[in-house]
């Protein structure tokens, strides 16, 4: 299955931050981190990376609905994602995907 890099742009009063994310080793460390803990073994990991990450998708959907400032240290207790809203996306995305790809 090929995956494609994807970009994050971020306008601030500062200027503009971009960076690019090459998805052929996002989740190499996890996988591996998980064989080594399935294997018995033990891993300095830390959720703080991937939940500041959520944070910030987050707060990014929630200014591009009220078109307000969103900061990360004031984003509501309540604030989240429908998660099944997202598998059906999701899913349908890669159905669409493998139509064209075959």
């Amino acid at each position: 299955m090929q995956y494609y890099e994807w970009s994050l742009c971020v306008f601030t009063d500062r200027g503009v931050r971009a960076v690019t994310v090459n998805p052929d080793k996002l989740y190499e460390p996890y996988v591996r981190n998980f064989v080594t803990l399935v294997q018995g073994g033990d891993v300095e990991y830390s959720l703080a990376a991937p939940i500041e990450a959520v944070r910030v998708h987050i707060a990014a959907r929630l200014a591009m609905d009220t078109g307000a400032r969103v900061m990360l240290e004031e984003l509501p207790m309540q604030a989240g994602f429908d998660g099944a809203a997202f598998t059906r996306a999701y899913a349908e995305t890669k159905r669409r995907q493998s139509a064209h790809a075959g």
